[in-house]
């Protein structure tokens, strides 16, 4: 049974006591004592995690009265919030290195099972009340197979496949006996789950206690939902409803774009603004929910022409009039001309560029693909994220985006890449360090190497007295200078070098080679990188 949470608890959620509609389900038991497994993560959410543990607890205040509603409703123990605190600190935005998304955690797979829609405008596993309704469920699920909540942690972390392989491989169907045989089969965070997860809820029962003193708890989510029907700018649902565009995408973080879907929609707004926001939005015409002007066509005008005089992708003018940009437009008609998305999804407009596919071929890399088509290989990756890895192969089919028009030119550039934006921070870095880093507890050199847009070897070369086997947190390293000092330590020094880069294994043939001219912060790992070699063979070649 939930105790408290520091008092966060909505007044509409009663508390049920032992005999009430928990008595069909057994509640989890939370120990006021904790054991040897679980200790350490009391000690660790006491000094080195004490910062997030306490932005876990400060967010609890907005999620959790909701989470409980949910939970009760679907006749489960309340102490399941706590698996939201573990998996992501109840933050609707978080994503992991294994792409499971939201509050819950959900993967792809999973969250389709249970209802969850991931398409191009939502993803529901960001919707904090769909996905603790997904959560209770899956969980449900998960305690009628194992009747042990414990083994549905564990589940719910790695899988119920590989829980029901370790019972019949350790013929336990105890978690703390299974987490000290499956060593090797196991992985320490799901033999830590379980741990994490008592120590943050024997620390959210009593905060005081083990030291979080004045935790300002946010207030509780709440909101009113309207049905809209037409894709609709969010901007415009926050004039209508007299808040910042920034309150109506923290209310609906399932939200991927900057409109709504192109169909009916239930949209979440601020607390008490339904009214005003039903007269404004009634009094809208149909063009003034995506659009900033309407503009009438002329003789001799097309998509393309528009595009340029908009600055916007031809494609995209086409969708948001619900006609085809292969269409010839006839004179007179009106045409939404929709507003500028804002700045944070730019790329965005990147779905609406012309597509070509291209398969690849024996030899090929990412950089001389790249070059064929006359884009970047970050832009590869960037289209195909999450398709590409670390290599390709013969046969791989991989979406490229024609560079088009002039405008679209412009507008695919308006927002600086992500690499630029590294360097950028990098620069601002040195400055502000003074051309030194103090090492902090957790870091290692390819992160510190990655901040600073250098490479290891360069560090190492730079500190050979504080980089040893370990990196010891306080030392402070010399970085790299913004001005003269070369990242690329194994280059000649010319002041511009060609680096060839050939396919592997095959002779040297004059096609068969590509050019590099090593920009300023170039380093053969990061040259290496962007055309898919070793740095072995660029030394070689």
């Amino acid at each position: 049974m939930l105790v408290g949470l520091g008092g966060c608890a909505s007044p509409g959620v009663s508390r049920p006591v032992a005999g009430d509609h928990f008595s069909e389900i057994p509640d989890i038991p939370i120990p006021e004592t904790a054991n040897d497994r679980v200790q350490p993560w009391i000690d660790y959410f006491q000094t080195r995690g004490k910062e997030r543990f306490t932005r876990y607890l400060e967010r609890s205040g907005k999620y959790v009265p909701m989470m409980l509603r949910i939970l009760k409703q679907e006749r489960l123990p309340e102490n399941l919030v706590y698996l939201s605190m573990i998996e992501s600190g109840f933050n609707p935005h978080a994503y992991s290195r294994a792409r499971a998304v939201g509050a819950w955690q959900f993967m792809y797979q999973t969250g389709a099972r249970y209802g969850l829609k991931v398409n191009e405008y939502v993803d529901e596993r960001r919707d904090p009340e769909k996905s603790t309704v997904a959560a209770a469920r899956h969980l449900k699920d998960l305690f009628d197979h194992y009747n042990d909540w414990y083994l549905a942690f564990a589940g719910y972390n790695a899988g119920e496949g590989k829980i029901n392989r370790a019972i019949r491989k350790y013929k336990t169907e105890d978690f703390w006996e299974m987490s000290q045989k499956g060593n090797g089969y196991l992985r320490p965070e799901t033999k830590n789950y379980v741990p994490k997860m008592i120590a943050a809820a024997m620390i959210a029962k009593h905060p005081k206690k083990y030291g979080f003193d004045d935790i300002q708890y946010e207030d509780p989510i709440e909101f009113d939902v309207i049905k809209i029907h037409g894709q609709t700018d969010l901007r415009v649902l926050a004039q209508c409803a007299g808040v910042a565009f920034e309150d109506i995408r923290n209310l609906n973080p399932e939200l991927l774009l900057w409109v709504t879907p192109d169909s009916s929609y239930e949209i979440k707004l601020p607390k008490g603004t339904a009214d005003q926001f039903q007269t404004n939005y009634a009094a809208l015409e149909s063009w003034q929910k995506m659009g900033e002007k309407q503009h009438i066509v002329q003789k001799g005008e097309d998509y393309e022409s528009l595009a340029k005089e908009y600055k916007l992708p031809s494609q995209y003018l086409a969708k948001v009039n619900h006609v085809s940009a292969k269409n010839n437009l006839k004179e007179g008609i009106a045409l939404t001309i929709p507003m500028q998305p804002p700045s944070e999804y730019k790329n965005a407009l990147l779905a609406y560029q012309p597509v070509q596919y291209y398969r690849v071929r024996h030899g090929d890399t990412l950089g001389r693909i790249a070059s064929r088509h006359g884009v970047s290989v970050s832009k590869i990756r960037q289209w195909n994220q999450g398709h590409i890895g670390k290599y390709i192969y013969p046969g791989q089919k991989i979406t490229i985006h024609s560079k088009g028009s002039s405008e679209w030119q412009e507008i695919a550039s308006a927002r600086p890449s992500k690499k630029q934006g590294r360097a950028e921070a990098a620069q601002a870095s040195l400055q502000k360090n003074g051309g030194t880093h103090t090492v902090r507890s957790g870091e290692s050199l390819w992160l510190i190497a990655r901040k600073y847009e250098t490479s290891i070897q360069e560090l190492k070369r730079l500190n050979p007295g504080e980089i040893g086997r370990y990196l010891r947190p306080g030392a402070k390293l010399r970085l790299p200078s913004s001005e003269g000092e070369s990242h690329v330590t194994e280059a000649p020094s010319k002041s511009e070098v060609e680096e060839k880069v050939v396919k592997k294994g095959l002779p040297q043939k004059k096609d068969d080679v590509v050019y590099h001219s090593v920009n300023s912060g170039d380093s053969l790992w990061t040259i290496s990188r962007q055309y898919n070699v070793s740095i072995k063979d660029l030394k070689k070649w």
